[in-house]
């Protein structure tokens, strides 16, 4: 699996109404350019794209009184956890 170098500009975009100026994440500051899947273990991915924000399935510690996720640059709160295009918890 390959990875496109442009991580900070998509979440400068993404989130630029709603940032936080806090110290970048290790994920922003030295972005994966490659990921060999079977040797880091990783045995699923999920890719979900959809209508409507419906978390009620994740049942985790990482979401907010409306059920969103919590994160700081795509990071979660959550231990291995991540959120893609998602706009930053207000």
């Amino acid at each position: 699996m390959s990875f496109v170098d442009d991580v900070k500009a998509n979440v400068a975009g993404g989130e630029a109404a709603h940032i936080v100026m806090l110290a970048d994440p290790p994920a922003l500051r030295d972005p994966l350019g490659h990921l060999d899947v079977a040797a880091a273990g990783i045995a699923t991915i999920i890719r979900a794209t959809g209508y409507r924000q419906d978390f009620d399935w994740l049942k985790v510690n990482g979401c907010d009184a409306k059920g969103a996720p919590i994160h700081q640059h795509g990071v979660s709160k959550e231990p291995g956890g991540a959120c893609v295009a998602r706009p930053a918890a207000e």
